[in-house]
C-alpha cells in the first residue's frame, strides 16, 4: 500500500537570467506583463534584451513555481488583464540572488550588472555589500591565478594566465571605483 502524497513545496530548478529581472521588477510593484516588458526594456536594454513573449512566458513559469501570482483586473470594453505580484518565496529568492556575487568574471557583463541595478533600487547598503562581495571574489581569483603562474609548463600557459590576471585586476579596479565613487544611484525616474 502506498502512502498518500504530501502536499509539499515545489522543488525549484535553478533560475536563469530571465527570471530574476522579472522578479526584480515585480518586487517594485504589481504589474501587467506588458508593463513589465516595458520596464525591463527601458532600464536594462543596454545590458540584456527581453522579448515581450519571453516576459509573458517567464511570468507563467514564475507563477507555476510559486514565485508570483496574479489577479484579474476588469477593463471597460476589453478583456480582463492579469496583474502579477511577487510572492514571499519570490522575494526571498530574489534577495538571495541580488546579494550574491557572480562566480565568473565573464558573468559581470550581464548578470552582475542586472544584480547591481536591483541592489541599488533596494538600498545603498545592499549595493555596497554586493560590490564588496564581488571584490572578494576577484581577490580570490587573482590569488589563484598567481598560484597557477608558478606551475606553468610553457610560455603559452603563462601568457594565458597573465591575460586572465589582467582582466581580474581591471575588474577589481573597476569595482573599487564603483564602491568609492558611490555616485551611481539606481533610482527610477
Amino acid at each position: 500500500m502506498t502512502s498518500p502524497r504530501r502536499n509539499t513545496a515545489p522543488s525549484w530548478r535553478p533560475m536563469g537570467l530571465t527570471e530574476y529581472p522579472v522578479l526584480g521588477a515585480l518586487s517594485l510593484a504589481p504589474a501587467h506583463g506588458y508593463d513589465l516588458f516595458r520596464f525591463l526594456d527601458h532600464h536594462l536594454r543596454d545590458i540584456c534584451r527581453f522579448g515581450r513573449s519571453q516576459t509573458y512566458a517567464v511570468l507563467n513559469r514564475l507563477e507555476q513555481e510559486g514565485m508570483a501570482r496574479h489577479h484579474k483586473v476588469d477593463q471597460d470594453n476589453l478583456p480582463s488583464k492579469k496583474v502579477f505580484e511577487i510572492t514571499s518565496i519570490g522575494e526571498e529568492l530574489l534577495a538571495a540572488w541580488v546579494k550574491s556575487p557572480v562566480a565568473h568574471i565573464r558573468d559581470l557583463r550581464v548578470e552582475f550588472l542586472v544584480k547591481l541595478f536591483f541592489a541599488g533600487l533596494k538600498s545603498s547598503e545592499v549595493r555596497e555589500d554586493l560590490l564588496r562581495y564581488q571584490l572578494e571574489v576577484c581577490r580570490r581569483k587573482a590569488q589563484r591565478l598567481e598560484e597557477l603562474k608558478a606551475g606553468c609548463r610553457n610560455r603559452i600557459e603563462l601568457v594565458a594566465i597573465e591575460y586572465r590576471t589582467a582582466i581580474v585586476l581591471a575588474t577589481d579596479k573597476w569595482l573599487k571605483g564603483l564602491l568609492e565613487a558611490n555616485s551611481f544611484p539606481c533610482t527610477l525616474p
